[in-house]
């Protein structure tokens, strides 16, 4: 089902960015900027979400050292 509905979007989304790409001209500026960013960040989640097993950013070790200093945050709030 997710990918079925991942291939439902690819495909709604390549209709519209064909669609925004061809009336760009008619927009104004900065709409035409808001737009384009949208759908640059939509394309790098679409990379991102293709590599969500791996591990991109290694934080291991930070959350190894920081999650002494959140729990005894955590117990000094409660």
């Amino acid at each position: 089902m997710n990918r079925l509905f991942l291939l439902f979007y690819c495909v709604v989304f390549i209709v519209r960015l064909t669609a925004f790409l061809r009336g760009r001209k008619r927009l104004p500026g900065k709409q035409q900027l808001v737009m384009s960013i949208m759908y640059g960040l939509t394309i790098l989640f679409f990379a991102m979400l293709q590599f969500q097993q791996a591990e991109l950013i290694p934080i291991g070790r930070f959350l190894n050292v920081l999650a002494p200093w959140v729990k005894m945050w955590v117990d000094q709030l409660l």
